[in-house]
C-alpha cells in the first residue's frame, strides 16, 4: 500500500467517523444497537489515527506542542467563545451567566458531573463544552506522546509500550474516579488508541491486513460492540476486564472500517468525494454541529415530522449532516477568499511602504 493511498483511505475513514460523530449526537436514535454501533469506534477512530500520522522522529517538542496549542486548544478556544456568546445572546448576559461560560471553557467537558462514572475534582457540578471536549483533550494525548517519543529515542520499542500502557491504565483509574479539566484523564486513556494507530503505521500493519485479518478484527470489534461500547467524554470504558474488549473493539472496528474504504468506499465517486472532504475538513464540521446545536431545536422541528420515534431520528440525522456539510463547506469557501483577499493586498501594502 502507497502513501498517498493510506492518505486516499484516511481522509475517507475521518470522513465515515466525523459524520458519525453527528448522528451520534441525535438522542432519538436508539442506543442499541444505532448509537452504540457508533460509539463503539468513533471517537477511538481519531486517536488512532492520529497516532498513525505521528512521525516517530520528533524535532523540538516545544516546536511541537506550540503547533498542537495553535491547532487545537486556539480552535478550542475559538469555537467554545463563540457558543458562549450565542448563548449569552440567547440567555441574557449577566455575571452568573458570564462566571458560567468561562468555567465551561476552563472545565472542557463533554457531560455533565452526573452522567458517567467519576466526579469533577474541584466543583460539584459541571457545565456541559459539548462535542468540543475532543480538542483539548486531542492537545493533551498528543502532548504526553511527544514527550514518550522524545524521552525513547534511540531505545527499545519495549519501553515505550509499557510507558503507554501504564499511562493508559493511569488514565482509566483516574476516569474512574474524578473528572479532571480539560479532559486530562481522558488523554491519559486515549493514549493506547494513539499509540495502537503508531504502530500500525511504523510495521505497516494495515498493509498486511488480509481477508482472515480482517475478519479477525471484525471479530473483536462484535466484542467491543457487545461489551457496550466506549463512551470516552462521559468515562465510560467499561468495567474491567470489558473494558479490555471495549478498547481492542474500537481498534478492529477502525481496521475494518479502513479496509472498507479502501476497497469498497474509494470505488464509489460520490462516497468518495462526500467523505473525503468530510475528512479533510472534519475540525470546520466539528465547529458547526457544535454552533448549530445551540441555534436550532431539533426536537421541535423531530416533533413536526409524522414519522415514528426512530424515523424522526434518522430524518433529523440526516439534516444535522447535511447542515454541518453546508457550514463547512460555507466557512472553507469564506476563509479561501479572504485568505486570497490578503494575499493580494500584502504585495500592494509592501510596495508602499517602500
Amino acid at each position: 500500500m502507497e502513501i498517498k493511498k493510506r492518505i486516499v483511505w484516511l481522509d475517507l475513514e475521518k470522513g465515515v467517523a466525523i459524520l458519525a460523530m453527528v448522528a451520534g449526537h441525535v438522542s432519538l436514535l436508539p442506543w442499541d444497537p444505532v448509537r452504540k454501533l457508533i460509539f463503539s469506534f468513533h471517537m477511538p477512530l481519531f486517536f488512532i489515527l492520529s497516532g498513525f500520522t505521528t512521525k516517530e522522529t520528533v524535532g523540538s517538542l516545544r516546536e511541537a506542542v506550540k503547533k498542537y496549542a495553535r491547532q487545537l486548544l486556539f480552535s478550542y478556544l475559538c469555537i467554545a467563545v463563540l457558543a458562549s456568546v450565542i448563548l449569552l445572546f440567547k440567555n441574557g448576559i449577566t455575571a452568573q451567566a458570564l462566571l458560567n461560560e468561562a468555567l465551561r471553557i476552563v472545565c472542557g467537558s463533554g457531560v455533565p458531573a452526573d452522567y458517567g462514572p467519576g466526579r469533577p475534582i474541584f466543583l460539584d457540578s459541571l457545565p456541559v463544552v459539548g462535542a468540543i471536549w475532543f480538542l483539548p483533550a486531542m492537545f493533551w494525548c498528543k502532548t504526553v506522546f511527544a514527550v514518550i517519543l522524545k524521552i525513547t529515542q534511540n531505545r527499545g520499542e519495549w519501553l515505550r509500550a509499557l510507558i503507554c500502557t501504564l499511562l493508559t491504565a493511569l488514565g482509566y483509574g483516574i476516569g474512574q474516579r474524578w473528572k479532571l479539566p480539560l479532559g486530562i484523564d481522558i488523554a491519559l486513556f486515549a493514549l493506547g488508541f494513539l499509540y495502537v494507530g503508531f504502530l500500525l503505521r511504523r510495521y505497516d500493519l494495515m498493509r498486511r491486513v488480509n481477508a482472515s485479518w480482517a475478519c479477525a478484527a471484525a471479530g473483536l470489534w462484535y466484542l467491543g460492540f457487545r461489551a457496550n461500547a466506549i463512551e470516552l467524554s462521559a468515562r465510560l470504558y467499561r468495567d474491567f476486564p470489558w473494558c479490555i474488549f471495549a478498547f481492542l473493539g474500537a481498534v478492529g472496528g477502525t481496521v475494518v472500517i479502513g479496509k472498507i474504504c479502501e476497497e469498497m468506499l474509494d470505488k464509489i465517486p460520490i462516497l468518495r468525494q462526500m467523505l473525503s472532504y468530510a475528512g479533510k475538513r472534519s475540525l470546520y464540521i466539528l465547529a458547526a454541529h457544535h454552533l448549530e446545536s445551540y441555534c436550532v431545536d431539533w426536537n421541535f422541528i423531530a416533533q413536526k415530522i409524522p414519522l415514528s420515534s426512530f424515523g424522526q431520528g434518522l430524518v433529523i440525522a440526516a439534516l444535522r449532516i447535511a447542515l454541518a456539510l453546508l457550514l463547512a463547506w460555507c466557512y472553507d469557501k469564506f476563509y479561501t477568499w479572504l485568505k486570497g483577499r490578503i494575499a493580494r493586498k500584502r504585495p500592494a501594502d509592501k510596495k508602499a511602504a517602500v
